[in-house]
């Protein structure tokens, strides 16, 4: 089809779909193109059923065409920017002047509040929003939500957002007979729908407020209460909450140190495992090399081992030796309790009961008696860790640089040597 075959809405069309493809912001997911052609197919079908002649119903739908082109320059009035626009496009295709007003009149009866003033102008009025009388409207509705809000950059709450919705088909009405015949029913029916969710969000809202606000008054009352009763009862509590704190720390450093303490016996162990078999072979080879070699080329590496062997063997024993402790205050003269008890003090008790007895006694109204024994656990744990792990460290030196001298020793006699094996 040749541009000259078509019609002028037909070409409206083509200019409008142009103009909101180059120059319409995203953000205008309701206002675009689609709404456009549907506001036109609805003014069409409004025409038609209302008997309007060719012209008129060529007028109401030129309004359609351009009624919101007015968006591509701005929201607020811009039906004034979609005038301009059509005056626009209608001079340079030479459209009657007659015909041109009528149609800026449609335009203008597309603002809200809508006032049409004649039947073309309660037609495109319909025809604009024609779909709140359709199971289109909530899809709809919910595109012009997204609009607002970003144009705005503001977001509505789901009970505001039904709020403004069933304020506004509650304040509407169709002016064509067609649309009160078929639309009015359909928006009735959406309007219950949205006035039943809208009460019920709104007590449920009222209920959360209300609990809200007794919740409010409960802490504050209960501040209020703290506050009186808070003297000693609250430095009380902080205390014991401050032993808390301070028992559980020292709970766990005992465990730990315990732990370590026991990694060192088994380093220490592993040592005296590791250099007993050390003598006992170096004991044999010493035997060995005391028979067959008459120059006695062996003698310096298999010393090497020997002191090396006899040295760890006394650090690794001196690293497991327990160290029995002895308390600062055996007199207990500063009427302090403790739970140290002696090897001698465990034999002269008579069984599990009385030490039991000794441990309850021990406990009884004393908030200071767990933090102390747990301090003087930590304490002696630490000295005897720091002990084991210098004599530890000292025979694991001693065992590494000892053997790695026997080695080198042992391999120049070997060479040297005119015994061969």
């Amino acid at each position: 089809m040749n541009l000259s075959d078509k019609s002028i809405a037909e070409v409206a069309s083509d200019f409008v779909f142009e103009l909101f493809k180059n120059k319409l912001p995203s953000h205008y997911i309701y206002h675009n193109y689609r709404h456009t052609e549907e506001v036109a197919e609805a003014a069409r079908k409004i025409a038609g059923k209302m008997n309007l002649s060719e012209e008129d119903t060529e007028i109401v739908t030129l309004a359609a065409w351009f009624h919101d082109t007015g968006f591509i320059e701005r929201s607020q009035n811009h039906e004034d920017a979609s005038i301009e626009i059509a005056k626009k496009f209608l001079s340079e295709h030479n459209y009657s002047n007659e015909k041109t007003e009528k149609i800026i009149g449609c335009i203008n009866a597309t603002r809200y509040p809508q006032s049409p003033k004649n039947i073309l102008e309660e037609i495109i009025a319909d025809a604009d929003l024609f779909h709140i009388g359709t199971k289109d409207y909530n899809g709809r509705s919910d595109l012009l939500r997204i609009e607002w809000e970003k144009a705005a950059n503001k977001n509505y709450t789901d009970l505001e957002w039904l709020k403004i919705n069933t304020d506004f088909l509650a304040g509407h009405k169709f002016y064509t007979r067609y649309a009160k015949k078929t639309l009015d029913e359909s928006k009735a029916e959406t309007l219950v729908k949205l006035q039943k969710e809208f009460r019920k969000k709104s007590d449920k809202d009222k209920n959360s407020e209300k609990k809200r606000q007794e919740l409010i008054s409960e802490k504050i009352a209960l501040k209020e209460e703290l506050k009186e009763n808070s003297g000693s009862k609250i430095s009380s509590d902080t205390n014991a909450e401050n032993t808390k704190r301070s028992e559980l720390f020292l709970s766990n450093a005992v465990s730990y140190s315990i732990q370590t303490n026991g990694l060192a016996d088994r380093k220490a162990i592993n040592m005296l495992s590791i250099n007993s078999v050390l003598f006992i072979i170096s004991g044999f080879l010493s035997l060995f090399i005391t028979k067959y070699d008459t120059d006695n080329m062996l003698l310096i590496p298999m010393l090497i081992l020997l002191i090396t062997s006899v040295v760890c063997l006394l650090f690794s024993v001196m690293t497991a030796f327990p160290v029995s402790r002895k308390l600062n205050d055996p007199d207990n003269k500063t009427g302090t309790k403790s739970l140290n008890i002696s090897g001698s003090e465990m034999n002269s008790l008579s069984g599990h009961i009385e030490f039991e007895k000794k441990l309850k006694e021990s406990f009884n109204n004393d908030s200071e008696f767990a933090t102390k024994n747990y301090a003087e656990e930590y304490y002696y744990n630490s000295k005897d860790i720091i002990r084991k792990n210098k004599y530890i460290r000292f025979c694991y030196t001693v065992f590494l640089y000892g053997l790695i001298a026997s080695l080198i020793a042992y391999a120049v006699a070997y060479k040297l040597s005119p015994l061969k094996f």
